[in-house]
């Protein structure tokens, strides 16, 4: 007889909807290449259950069925992960009564000890105690949970620790045989799980944001900042509580799922927002422009400054109720106008009174710039379901946000500011480093590189229209971002090096996929990518007089630089896919150039082959091909008329039409069909993409749908999609006249039957 676990009966998944996945065929044949469905997404329940219960358990078990203490604990945890398909990932999995087991459970207790005491800082209001005792533990609590939070317990979290660790050497062989079955079925657990889950748990969240209110704010309407209400302990506090809070809130690089829903349920449930803009208020006017009192303070109101801008980021980011929230926060009780006039603040901020900045005021900078861009970007890609009901019903957020933040921005005026910043990280860079390298890069000069990468990642997310765009160029953004793309290409001999090497080389490409990023969003005016891709000599704008020469080498050789990262190859794809778009001239230009890193067909096709998993990349490439080759491919000769011929004459600088580039042929021999078809037409989000370059490229090509349910019930499942204009309307385009209608007496006659038939009535 096996044991029971006591748990409670898990529910019943609920059934999946229907589901449709289009794909390409052959057409040479039935068989579908691509097998790739679409679903929707549910809301995966993951049931837990308590540290308490799972060892009174496996006592129990232990007990009754006279099991050893490693069978009890092995049977309790299949029971409940197997069985009852419980998660146990954030529990302590050894034997209760083991010296690993003591040792592990008091560190879990010293753990709950730690939140227990600081939520009895907390009045029953929701506001910190006046006065608080033993300051040093409550900085060792902050400490001890930000650890935990972060890495698990370590040996800086022992030393924060009264916990006495104890030994058994009666119980050494047992004990290892267990820890090496524990390690077996716990290769991919996260350390910090178990302690992310208890502060989930014990709603600490709330306890650390009413934290944030130790400060005392003055009033909105207070002409003069009063710093000596609050005392060096309160703000000590205030420091730690951010510092925790960002570790908490920060999104993980963690192989666990379950690490990443607890830390977005924490997002969620975070709201202390009108809290966190006031800090950013306050300690943006407090913050010394000669730094003097800074001097004796153990945190610098520019550090606090910087670390509230970091939890902000945090808690906006993949959460749209968040960043609306932010937005929101202090608009209507003050005349400060909320988040973004905050941000606008900082921005302008004088922080040193000449032009040599510490790099403590460039992070403040490019954590700012970070912020924008997280406020002005879709990351939320949870289904509504998926959202917490009281956060999803708190502004109704089932859109993305991003636009209405962007037009905010610009209303505020922040286009000139960004643009300042951006001069400033580069203007070390523009003449010396460019033409002659800088092999003698300092940490200074890696921060400005960074800062420049941030704030151009902040641009590029407010140019999504037209408006904003001319703007952008009537300020000078064009020649900031060939610099900047300019200074990520540069060859350095010490970015081989150990170390600083590594660094470098991160942020060079941080900040030239963001420049390829900014030149994307630039090329939707016709006017501003025919400059980008030709030169000003072809381009009859005078905004862009700098840009002498085409900027496609500088694309193609920054794709071949750095082919292993697809944030890269994307943005370079997608930038060629803008600059072709009703331009053939554009179009030739981006194909002629292979005198370098081979043209840019060449490295679509490579950058495909490279990531054919990565679906944003493969979608902007095939988009690419299709702009490409849509007004050039003729299959046809008869079908080129004299103008079309006169445009690509003119764009590849020749005088006979025989000379003209064979762009079917370029993309057919570096085995595009085969791409198309086969990577790219696999994946729901290029699958129409793919169709569209394939059918521009006159291959023959076919959609089908299949319908999941369909095959499930024995029958084929598949259909093939019918495509405009394949089926003639049924209607008759003429019109004719009707004398039953107009005056032939056939309706009105009847009209007058069936009166008299009901006795002469009118109708």
């Amino acid at each position: 007889q096996k044991p029971k676990a006591k748990s409670q009966k898990p529910k019943a998944k609920s059934l999946p909807s229907k589901q449709h996945t289009t794909t390409l065929i052959s057409p040479k044949t039935t068989t579908p290449h691509i097998h790739t469905t679409k679903t929707k997404n549910h809301i995966k329940q993951i049931k837990m259950i308590s540290q308490e219960l799972f060892d009174e358990t496996l006592l129990e078990n232990e007990e009754i069925f006279d099991l050893s203490p490693t069978a009890a604990l092995q049977e309790t945890m299949e029971e409940y992960t197997i069985r009852q398909k419980i998660s146990i990932s954030h529990l302590v999995l050894s034997h209760p009564n083991s010296t690993s087991g003591k040792n592990e459970r008091l560190r879990r207790k010293q753990y709950n000890d730690w939140l227990s005491y600081l939520d009895t800082l907390i009045e029953s209001d929701g506001s910190v105690v006046k006065q608080v005792k033993e300051v040093d533990g409550v900085i060792h609590a902050l400490r001890g949970v930000r650890l935990c939070c972060r890495d698990g317990w370590s040996d800086e979290v022992d030393a924060l620790s009264t916990v006495v660790s104890t030994h058994n050497e009666e119980n050494d062989e047992e004990e290892e045989e267990e820890e090496v079955k524990k390690e077996e079925s716990n290769e991919t657990k996260d350390p910090a799980l178990p302690y992310l889950t208890l502060f989930h748990q014990s709603n600490a969240i709330y306890t650390f944001m009413s934290l944030l209110g130790i400060v005392i704010l003055p009033s909105p309407d207070a002409t003069e900042q009063d710093e000596t209400t609050n005392t060096p302990t309160a703000i000590q506090i205030l420091h730690e509580t951010i510092l925790t809070l960002i570790e908490i809130l920060k999104p993980t690089s963690s192989n666990t799922t379950t690490t990443r829903d607890v830390k977005m349920t924490l997002r969620d449930k975070f709201v202390a927002f009108e809290r966190l803009v006031g800090l950013l208020l306050y300690y943006t006017n407090v913050s010394s422009v000669t730094k003097e009192d800074d001097d004796e303070k153990e945190v610098s109101n520019l550090q606090i400054l910087i670390d509230v801008i970091r939890l902000a980021t945090v808690s906006c980011r993949m959460c749209e109720s968040n960043k609306v929230s932010f937005v929101r926060a202090l608009k209507k009780k003050n005349r400060n106008g909320g988040g973004m006039d905050a941000i606008i603040q900082v921005l302008r901020l004088p922080t040193s009174s000449d032009s040599t900045f510490t790099q403590e005021q460039v992070t403040l900078w490019s954590e700012t710039c970070q912020l924008i861009t997280t406020l002005c970007k879709f990351d939320d890609f949870r289904s509504a379901e998926e959202k917490t009901a009281s956060v999803a019903s708190a502004h109704g957020i089932n859109v993305s946000c991003a636009h209405d933040h962007v037009m905010e921005f610009f209303r505020v005026g922040i286009v000139p500011v960004l643009y300042d910043i951006i001069s400033y990280s580069l203007q070390e860079r523009s003449a010396t480093t460019i033409e002659k390298g800088n092999d003698d890069e300092n940490e200074e000069d890696i921060m400005d590189v960074k800062l420049a990468a941030s704030a151009i990642s902040a641009t590029r997310v407010l140019a999504v229209n037209d408006e904003i765009v001319q703007c952008l160029v009537a300020v000078g953004i064009l020649k900031s971002a060939k610099i900047a793309l300019d200074a990520g290409l540069l060859e350095n001999e010490k970015e081989k090096e150990e170390e600083k090497g590594d660094k470098r080389a991160a942020v060079k490409i941080h900040l030239t996929s963001s420049s390829l990023g900014l030149l994307r969003n630039l090329c939707g005016n016709d006017e501003i990518k025919t400059t980008l891709c030709l030169g000003n000599t072809e381009s009859s704008s005078s905004s862009s007089s700098f840009l002498s020469s085409s900027i496609v080498p500088s694309i193609i050789h920054a794709m071949k630089k750095y082919k292993n990262n697809p944030i890269v190859q994307e943005h370079g794809c997608g930038t060629f896919a803008a600059m072709a778009l009703r331009k053939p001239k554009n179009a030739l230009r981006i194909l002629q150039d292979n005198d370098r890193d081979g043209g840019g067909a060449n490295a679509i096709c490579t950058c495909m082959k490279r990531f054919p998993n990565h679906v944003p990349l493969q979608r902007q490439a095939c988009l690419a091909i299709r702009n490409i080759v849509s007004r050039l491919v003729k299959m046809n000769e008869n079908d080129v008329t004299d103008d079309e011929t006169t445009t690509m004459m003119e764009a590849t600088t020749t005088t006979a039409a025989d000379n003209l580039v064979n762009v079917r042929e370029i993309f057919l021999d570096l085995g595009i069909e085969y791409i198309l078809r086969h990577i790219s037409g696999r994946h729901q989000g290029s699958v129409d993409e793919a169709y569209a370059a394939l059918r521009d490229l006159g291959c023959q090509v076919s959609l089908v749908k299949f319908d999941k349910d369909d095959i499930a019930n024995g029958g084929s499942g598949t259909g093939r999609t019918m495509m405009f204009g394949e089926t003639k309307p049924k209607f008759r385009p003429v019109f004719e006249e009707s004398d039953e209608l107009n005056g032939g007496g056939g309706i009105e006659d009847r009209i007058a039957a069936v009166a008299e038939s009901n006795g002469g009535g009118t109708f």
